[in-house]
Parts: structure tokens; sequence; C-alpha cells
């Protein structure tokens, strides 16, 4: 018997062209790949989140300091608010007037901490002393350059609230 005679005598099925492949159930790379695309879109929309709850909280945080204020004390008392989103309220409660001048200042990149000091220490004495308005606005706008110095190192460490 020779081979081709052999061959023919198999039983083959006929080859299958390419319509007739179904494309159920997906391939396991298919599987991964879907997995992949839904955990990124499941992560952007957590981190979009994230990003306009800060953006939010940035936004009434500036808005809080830019209100006008009648004494040094509403500007320290707004101060404490903001702090209040990072630290517990114990830690910033009974804080003296030297001990809250390190506190804010300890929020401040390292290399502008002494120019802070040496710029909020007038005012810081004048918590309980009369001032004048156009002292207020004065502290009022080292509270904002504070805040302006602060607010890109200020959610790593916050706390939930």
């Amino acid at each position: 018997m020779n081979f081709l005679t052999a061959t023919m005598q198999l039983p083959l099925h006929d080859i299958v062209d390419e319509h007739h492949v179904s494309w159920w159930p997906l391939a396991f790379g298919w599987w991964l790949l879907l997995a992949v695309v839904l955990l990124s879109l499941v992560l952007l929309t957590l981190w979009g989140r994230r990003a306009q709850q800060h953006r939010r909280r940035a936004r009434s945080v500036e808005a809080l300091l830019q209100a006008p204020a009648n004494s040094i004390s509403d500007v320290n008392l707004r101060l404490k608010q903001v702090l209040l989103l990072k630290y517990p309220r114990a830690e910033l409660a009974n804080l003296n007037a030297k001990a809250w001048q390190q506190r804010l200042a300890a929020e401040l990149p390292e290399q502008k901490r002494d120019a802070f000091s040496e710029q909020l220490a007038p005012y810081i004495d004048l918590q309980y002393q009369s001032h004048t308005q156009a002292m207020v606005q004065a502290y009022q706008a080292v509270a904002m350059d504070w805040w302006a110095m602060v607010r890109p190192h200020f959610v790593k460490g916050r706390r939930h609230v």
C-alpha cells in the first residue's frame, strides 16, 4: 500500500473558513486586557474625584482666608480652622503665641521658615493689643502668603476629616 492511498482512507474533516470561527469564549489575553481597562477606568474616576475634592477644599480655604476680618484674632481663628483639616483639635487648641508661630512655620518648606517667622512676628504680639484695620489687612495678607506657600504640600499629610 502506498502513502497516497493510505491518507485518502483516513477520516479527515473539511477545512474551516475564517468566518466560521467563533469569537466567544474570549482568549485569556482579551480577558486580561478587559480587566486592565476596567481597573484603569475605576482608578481614573477615583483620582478625579479626589482631585476635585482637593480643589474644592482649596477654594473654600482661600475664600475663608480672604473674607474680611475684624481683628487679628479672627485671622488666627481662620488659620486654626485651616490647620484643623490636617491636625486634631487637641494638638492646636492650647498653643500660645510662640508655639502658634512655630506651628505655622513648621508647615512651610525649610528654606522659607525663617523669613516667614520674621514676617509673622510683629502680628503675633498684637493679638491681645489694640490694632488698626490696616494691621488686620496686612496680617491677612501674611496669612494668604502662608497659604500660597503651604497649599502644594498641605494635602500630603492630611488626616481624614
